[in-house]
């Protein structure tokens, strides 16, 4: 029986430990008190969370990159660049991204029927295509 208690006393005493069950103690406590909250208050406090973490995430890798223009050379001055070329891959761009965020929306809201994949598939391209008829819209 001494043994038992000296084992719960040694993890007691690690701090990685105590910092994760505390971590936890206090994850569980934020979401029952989230859960008790009308809609607005949710979605305001998920918003401001989610943007905390995003403010975090991007310090965080900004610091292991602080000089992100050598990583993409801009091309010198008198190089021949056709405009229309470049506009066609920037809306190829802004159609990649929609795609993955209609994707990923898919995937989070968890609408539409039981086949995932055709749901993930047919919101990443109306979302793409929303885009692409904002940015000729736009153009």
């Amino acid at each position: 029986m001494e043994e038992g208690k000296q084992g719960v006393m040694v993890a007691a005493q690690n701090p990685i430990a105590q910092l994760q069950a505390r971590f936890k103690d206090l994850e569980n406590g934020f979401r029952v008190w989230l859960a008790k909250q009308s809609l607005p208050v949710e979605a305001a406090v998920v918003t401001a969370t989610s943007a905390a973490q995003g403010t975090a995430i991007g310090a965080f890798m900004g610091t292991l990159k602080n000089d992100a223009t050598s990583a993409f050379p801009t091309p010198p001055p008198q190089a021949n660049l056709n405009t229309q070329a470049m506009a066609s891959f920037k809306q190829a761009q802004n159609m990649v991204a929609a795609f993955g965020s209609g994707a990923m929306f898919s995937l989070v809201s968890g609408m539409g029927d039981q086949n995932q994949a055709t749901n993930v598939i047919s919101s990443g391209l109306f979302f793409a295509l929303i885009q692409g008829g904002i940015f000729q819209v736009s153009n």
